[in-house]
């Protein structure tokens, strides 16, 4: 059996992330320049300033959809991109390697020799624009007389870690996807999952050294505790106890959270943040709580088994690549 190079004692580490793998056939620039929520909104403004189609910041995506050859272009090229960065990940070429000194040749050659099926996931692949931006990974690797990975849509692909934090429940409960922009929200019963409206997500910032303080990490506190409060009051459960699972766009390791930016900065109030956020909501609504902190990407990859998806990674294309492995 192939050990995984990336996690440590069963999670995930922060070093596992491609946004930073250099894509040397694609101008030497870094993966999460070339696929990302501001990335394809970038090429789709370009394009339809290039067909001369008025737009504004509000409405350019509604525009998109309904334009075929904005639609054809842009997915091409998004397609190009990660059929590079897939090219990147097996080929493992020297500059990557210098660049990336903390992935060791065990690091790489998982990439290279375990890994065979990437499945995507996230808003960016949802839908008609999905469907053609997988055509064109295709497509280029067809061009280039290549397959170095089978790559697959999910089905559900823009709530992958909504319904694969629901297997983690032990039972009926709530599940909370904590991403970049909303927070996507459903109750569990008898299997069935109910969805509910959901909520922009407040007091996440990224690349500002001045939002990672005590004060900040304790307002974006209140705000999760609230919206489990507000969850919790719009579905309330009959049973004994709560089961919670609390998916994050952010690294855990055995309910704590292992980096700083973002929600990275929960970890300034305490150790756990698992057990501190469980304990809270108990006191709050005075019966037990079984809360569960998940990485996002890591309960996308709990949608699939190693039986029906061997040798997988799990790609979730949004604000960031997010990256997880089945197992």
């Amino acid at each position: 059996m192939n050990t995984n190079p990336f996690l440590k004692d069963g999670y995930l580490m922060p070093l596992a992330s491609i946004n930073n793998v250099i894509v040397p056939d694609a101008g030497f620039k870094p993966a999460k320049q070339l696929i990302s929520a501001n990335a394809v909104s970038m090429l789709v403004k370009r394009q339809l300033k290039r067909q001369q189609t008025p737009y504004t910041d509000d409405n350019f995506l509604n525009i998109f959809l309904q334009n075929t050859e904005a639609l054809t272009a842009v997915s091409e090229q998004a397609g190009k991109n990660l059929s590079l960065i897939f090219l990147a990940l097996k080929n493992s070429a020297p500059q990557n390697r210098a660049d990336r000194p903390e992935w060791t040749s065990a690091h790489w050659q998982f990439w290279n020799n375990h890994i065979e099926n990437i499945i995507l996931g996230g808003g960016l692949v949802y839908g008609k624009f999905g469907r053609m931006v997988l055509f064109n990974i295709n497509k280029h690797f067809d061009k280039l007389n290549t397959r170095p990975y089978n790559v697959s849509i999910a089905n559900n692909p823009e709530n992958l870690p909504l319904t694969g934090g629901a297997t983690s429940l032990n039972g009926n409960g709530l599940v909370l996807d904590f991403g970049h922009s909303f927070v996507k929200r459903c109750s569990v019963k008898d299997g069935v999952l109910h969805t509910l409206p959901k909520i922009a997500v407040k007091h996440v910032q990224y690349g500002n050294a001045a939002d990672e303080t005590t004060e900040t990490a304790q307002n974006l506190d209140n705000f999760i505790q609230q919206t489990i409060m507000h969850t919790y009051d719009a579905y309330r459960l009959t049973e004994p106890s709560l089961n919670v699972a609390v998916v994050i766009a952010n690294y855990v390791a055995n309910g704590k959270i292992t980096n700083k930016a973002g929600y990275g900065k929960l970890s300034l109030l305490c150790n756990c943040y698992e057990e501190y956020l469980q304990n809270s909501i108990s006191q709050k609504i005075s019966m037990p709580v079984n809360l569960k902190l998940i990485h996002d990407s890591t309960a996308a990859a709990m949608n699939f088994t190693t039986n029906e998806n061997p040798r997988a990674a799990v790609l979730t294309l949004g604000t960031s690549i997010g990256v997880g492995f089945v197992s």
